[in-house]
């Protein structure tokens, strides 16, 4: 298939449209394998993609929950024990109380973003 001026001039106006690659195919009647090619080989810019999308928005919700530390491996399934965590009386008037409740809640942050990334069965 030969891309004429008219064609090229047809796909870029709806490409900045807005119109997916399936739409374009369809109004310029070729494949849309033929038309996302040319975009690219035109450097048209980018769209987002779904997955992309989705990706941004799931690393977004990573960042801003907390997973709690897995007790059981999803693939295998073998028990790891959990961490042991000793909770103390908080005396709010004594500054070391505190203190020592603010490196406990660190801490255990810091265990369940590591528990996030951990490889399964380690």
């Amino acid at each position: 298939m030969a891309w004429t001026q008219e064609r090229v001039e047809a796909l870029r106006k709806l490409w900045a449209e807005g119109k997916s690659g399936g739409e374009i195919a369809g109004v310029l009647g070729i494949t849309r394998s033929t038309v996302m090619g040319k975009i690219h080989r035109l450097k048209l810019p980018k769209r987002a993609t779904k997955s992309t999308t989705r990706r941004a928005l799931a690393f977004a919700r990573r960042e801003r929950r907390i997973a709690p530390p897995r007790t059981t491996s999803p693939i295998i399934g073998t028990w790891r024990k959990p961490p042991e965590v000793v909770y103390a009386k908080v005396d709010p008037t004594d500054p070391a109380s505190i203190a020592a409740q603010a490196l406990l809640a660190a801490a255990e942050r810091a265990e369940s973003r590591r528990a996030m990334y951990r490889m399964p069965g380690l």
